[in-house]
């Protein structure tokens, strides 16, 4: 179940993009001075970005007890993991790069690792839609 939460909240990051970088330069903005590092404005951005989608996303699953309406195995799980593993060793590669001075090798694993980042996306909603769709109807209400 945590693979479709984090898949969800990937997802809502994706559609909200606007809002989540407003959120996330804030953030950055208002404790730059005290985070000098690229490291820890890299973490610092990922926690702004990803733990309110999360929250929205562990809430809705929750509320539409998805839990017990989902059979097992959860179908789209095998497209969740490898698109979230991607997506994973994608950040920890870029927020690496960030430690080399001057900037140049960050622009360029960026680049290079845009074309994985599609396909990453592209595997998520695949591995959500599926599971959407094997949920089974709650006839209680």
């Amino acid at each position: 179940m945590i693979y479709l939460n984090l898949g969800i909240a990937y997802l809502l990051i994706n559609f909200l993009s606007p809002i989540n970088k407003m959120l996330s330069n804030y953030f950055v903005g208002l404790f730059h001075l005290r985070w000098d590092s690229g490291f820890s404005i890299a973490v610092l951005t990922a926690c702004t970005t990803y733990l309110p989608a999360l929250i929205v996303a562990f809430v809705f699953t929750r509320r539409a007890n998805l839990a017990n309406r989902l059979s097992k195995p959860i179908a789209g799980l095998q497209y969740l993991k490898v698109g979230l593993i991607l997506i994973v060793l994608m950040y920890v590669i870029f927020a690496l790069t960030r430690l080399s001075p001057g900037g140049g090798l960050s622009f360029g694993v960026a680049m290079f690792l845009a074309p994985f980042s599609i396909v990453a996306q592209v595997l998520i909603l695949i591995g959500v839609v599926k599971a959407f769709l094997a949920v089974k109807p709650d006839l209680a209400n």
